[in-house]
């Protein structure tokens, strides 16, 4: 059929379960790192009279961070492809009761 779209339920559920695993990877980084600050004795005297340790602990706060948004969205993308498996499957079985009952016409 020209210019359709058709949607494999199961293919579906199964790339939203490769980007859930993802996200619970992203996820226990995100706690890992958050459980393991930089220190300003990390960086030594000298890092300390450079400020080194400010510089590389907001770069790291900002990667932390961005590090749990990615998380998120990729949670969410994984419930959204759900949905989206979910919501097909339905129009299908829908679609062929409704072509049942016109048969039996």
């Amino acid at each position: 059929m020209s210019g359709s779209i058709e949607a494999d339920p199961d293919r579906l559920r199964s790339c939203a379960n490769r980007v859930e695993a993802a996200a619970a990877e992203l996820r226990e980084a995100h706690t890992v790192l958050n459980g393991s600050p930089l220190r300003p004795e990390s960086f030594g005297e000298l890092g300390g009279t450079l400020r080194a340790a400010e510089a590389y602990g907001r770069a790291a706060r900002s990667l932390r961070e961005q590090l749990g948004r990615a998380g998120d969205v990729l949670a969410a993308s994984g419930d959204g492809l759900r949905g989206v498996a979910d919501r097909y499957e339905n129009l299908s079985a829908e679609t062929a009761l409704a072509i049942a009952r016109l048969d039996r016409r």
